[in-house]
C-alpha cells in the first residue's frame, strides 16, 4: 500500500470514526426541511462545513469502490477529485430551488455536468428531480390489519 493510499484511508477512518455523529446523524437531529424522502438534501448540505462535505464524498467514493455497483463506480470514477465534487455540489445546491434534491443525486448531476452534458440536459435533470422530490412520500405499508 502506498503512503498516499494509506493517508487517504487514515483520513477516511478519522473522518468517519471521530466525526461519525457529524457524518451520520440520527434523523431526529436533522430538521424536517433538510430531509427529502429520508435522504439528506441540499438544505442540509449547505449547512455543513467543508470537512463534513469531504467526508460525505469520501464515503460515497469508498462505497463505489467496494460495492461493485456499475452506476456508482462510473459516477465516482470519472477522473473527478473529491474537492471538485464538493465544489460542484456546492454550486448546484446553492440555488434555493434545488433545496429539496438529495445530496447524493447532486453527485450524479455534477458528474454528468463534468463529463460534458449540455446545460439543457442539466437543467432538465434538475427540474425533474425538483418535481419528483417535491412530492409527498406515500405512507409505508406496515402489513397490519386495516382499521
Amino acid at each position: 500500500m502506498t503512503y498516499t493510499r494509506l493517508m487517504w484511508k487514515l483520513t477516511f477512518t478519522l473522518v468517519l470514526g471521530l466525526g461519525g455523529l457529524a457524518v451520520r446523524p440520527a434523523q431526529a437531529q436533522i430538521p424536517d426541511n433538510q430531509i427529502t424522502h429520508g435522504l439528506i438534501n441540499c438544505r442540509y448540505w449547505e449547512q455543513r462545513n467543508e470537512s463534513w462535505k469531504l467526508g460525505y464524498v469520501l464515503g460515497f467514493g469508498e462505497a463505489a469502490t467496494y460495492s461493485g455497483d456499475q452506476f456508482t463506480t462510473v459516477l465516482m470514477g470519472g477522473g473527478i477529485t473529491y474537492e471538485e465534487f464538493v465544489r460542484g455540489v456546492d454550486a448546484l445546491c446553492s440555488a434555493p430551488e434545488n433545496g429539496v434534491i438529495p445530496a447524493a443525486n447532486m453527485l450524479g448531476i455534477f458528474t454528468e455536468k463534468f463529463q460534458g452534458a449540455s446545460e439543457a440536459t442539466i437543467a432538465s435533470r434538475l427540474e425533474t428531480d425538483r418535481k419528483w422530490y417535491s412530492r409527498p412520500v406515500p405512507p409505508q405499508k406496515t402489513g397490519g390489519k386495516k382499521q
